[in-house]
């Protein structure tokens, strides 16, 4: 958190080290908004930078094949 409670970042990274010569990855970049002072109600940004995914991401952010930059926006509400 870069301020308590209100703003988080965070990066992430994946690699496959593929028998053809192929070794697809992807960088992930992002960030949490908490607007209410609670973990239920939060913005996310992130911007994910995939080359040749063998696979669809796990929330449906892009499909298996894909190369190149998805930047997303969403409001998640946890009840």
């Amino acid at each position: 958190m870069i301020v308590p409670n209100r703003i988080e970042l965070y990066a992430s990274t994946s690699f496959v080290l593929g028998e053809l010569g192929q070794h697809p990855h992807e960088f992930i970049g992002g960030g949490n908004y908490y607007p209410w002072n609670t973990r239920n109600l939060r913005l996310n940004l992130q911007l994910i930078n995939v080359s040749h995914s063998p696979v669809s991401s796990t929330f449906g952010f892009y499909t298996g094949q894909i190369t190149g930059k998805v930047f997303t926006l969403g409001f998640t509400a946890f009840y």
